[in-house]
């Protein structure tokens, strides 16, 4: 009975930990909000997170298409941003906030 009365703690998904993750990356401490990532920014500052799972998921698992297969299941897509000069594939912070509440 104990152990049914007595809430379990247990790990959040990956997905859910990588929403968490990446609103750091777009919002990071004492720095201003970053507009937008392309791919490579976004999983370079994802992987510079101490203690987390994105550590581990180096060039021929993490990519473009598995960020954005993450990110999708939460109506996150992909699209064309501008970063400077540049125009990458990549994600607007704006995109990250729920609209259809």
């Amino acid at each position: 009975m104990a152990l049914v009365a007595t809430p379990r703690r247990s790990e959040p998904s990956l997905g859910i930990r990588l929403l968490a993750d990446i609103k750091s990356v777009f919002i990071p401490d004492g720095a201003p909000d970053v507009e937008a990532h392309g791919f490579q920014g976004a999983a370079q500052r994802l992987q510079e997170i101490a203690e987390s799972p994105w550590h581990d998921l180096r060039a021929s698992h993490w990519n473009e298409r598995r960020l954005s297969g993450f990110l999708k299941q939460y109506g996150v897509k992909s699209k064309t941003v501008r970063i400077g000069d540049s125009t990458p594939k990549g994600y607007a912070r704006l995109d990250l906030y729920v609209t259809n509440l």
